[in-house]
């Protein structure tokens, strides 16, 4: 699945005092596009994903 970009539903207006809103980073965001390749890595706690990060970095540091 590839995506172009983000946007905020205009139907589900977010809570401005419930965590992400209130950061300013955040507040005023409608759309995030994306210009490069992201990998999302999704799962529940505990499957692994941390885990799989320090291991991509702990064989490209050498």
């Amino acid at each position: 699945m590839f995506l172009s970009a983000l946007r905020r539903r205009s139907d589900h207006a977010p809570d401005p005092a419930r965590f992400p809103c209130p950061l300013p980073l955040v507040r005023g965001v409608t759309v995030l596009e994306f210009t490069a390749p992201v990998t999302f890595l999704v799962g529940e706690n505990g499957s692994g994903k941390s885990k799989l990060l320090e291991g991509l970095a702990a064989a490209f540091r050498e």
